[in-house]
């Protein structure tokens, strides 16, 4: 069972340890034994880690896990950037360690329900932490970090001002978001435009292919975080129910619908404002909506928020109401 994880399972994370680390399998019948090395230059503490993580990686308390996944992937990152005969046994773990974090956030989210917003603060720096480590070109992702460690320290240390500067650093943090998805959305989109006109995939699975990549990658954790994390900034602040992102103006009639997903395919044929009662995030905005007010907040990755994006939709939020406003630029 080992010999076949790691040969068709690159990205799970126990056949991923054990092709670093080495392993011995031995044969039975007409199937032949396996020796497999360790990988060569491999920090000397590196295998007690990853023993650490597999130990723990079911754990229903996740913090000690996310942290040694974390200084895994922090010991590891050096020996990617640099030529190895088994760059690609290095590249599957780390995958497996990524793939792992954002698997034991989200088996912590119910740790949060109740949680403060210290607690809430730490999963998130956590998780931005293996963001960067997952992003290329990470400099705005490092300055925001930097700011989220400052807003720590400021917390820890009673300052009066932690939450408005904690809010600050959040609206920073959804923009680099915002803008990692739309440079992922220029780089992957045309090619899986070519290579799905070429192998004749349904045109719907091509338009939300770079879409549903970016959602299961780590900036999805992330996001969810900052979600939870930012009406209780808000309350903790004092700050006033709208926060305006992108201010534009917007007049039409006003539609009262249950959820945004009955209408989506709808073509209005005069300006319309959409007063939703539910978004859940996988809407299309109808033509002809000039603006949708809900008291849901879609997360800044979710379909309609991309789809606002790529369409110069421009948005603004009520934090404390949770509303959201879509106004199209004429």
């Amino acid at each position: 069972m080992r010999t076949l994880k790691a040969v068709h399972s690159g990205a799970d994370l126990e056949s991923a340890v054990a092709n670093c680390m080495g392993y011995k399998a031995q044969g039975e019948g007409f199937m032949v034994g396996v020796n497999i090395n360790p990988v060569s230059g491999l920090p000397s503490e590196f295998s007690g880690l990853l023993q650490f993580v597999l130990h723990h990686v079911e754990d229903k308390n996740v913090k000690a896990l996310l942290e040694g996944l974390l200084e895994a992937r922090e010991e590891l990152r050096p020996l990617l950037l640099r030529p190895q005969e088994r760059l690609k046994d290095l590249l599957f773990l780390d995958i497996a360690l990524d793939s792992t974090v954002r698997t034991a956030i989200e088996r912590g989210y119910e740790e949060l329900n109740n949680a403060g917003p210290e607690k809430i603060m730490y999963f998130r720096t956590l998780a931005f932490e293996n963001l960067a480590l997952s992003s290329d070109n990470n400099e705005d992702l490092i300055y925001c970090l930097k700011g989220w460690n400052y807003v720590q320290n400021m917390s820890n240390s009673k300052d009066n001002q932690w939450a408005l500067y904690a809010k600050s650093v959040l609206d920073r943090t959804r923009l680099a978001l915002a803008n990692k998805a739309e440079e992922y959305q220029r780089i992957l989109q045309p090619s899986a435009e070519y290579l799905g006109s070429m192998l004749g995939v349904d045109q719907w699975a091509v338009d939300i292919f770079t879409e549903e990549l970016i959602r299961a990658g780590s900036a999805a954790s992330l996001s969810s975080l900052l979600n939870r994390l930012d009406p209780v900034l808000r309350k903790t602040a004092n700050l006033g129910i709208w926060q305006v992102v992108s201010p534009v103006e917007a007049v039409g009639y006003v539609v009262v619908v249950d959820e945004l997903l009955s209408v989506q395919n709808e073509s209005y044929e005069k300006p319309t404002i959409l007063v939703a009662k539910n978004v859940r995030g996988e809407e299309e905005i109808p033509d002809g909506a000039v603006a949708v007010l809900t008291p849901d907040m879609p997360d800044v990755l979710s379909h309609v928020s991309v789809r606002a994006r790529n369409s110069k939709v421009r948005i603004t939020d009520n934090g404390d109401l949770g509303l959201c406003y879509f106004s199209k630029v004429s």
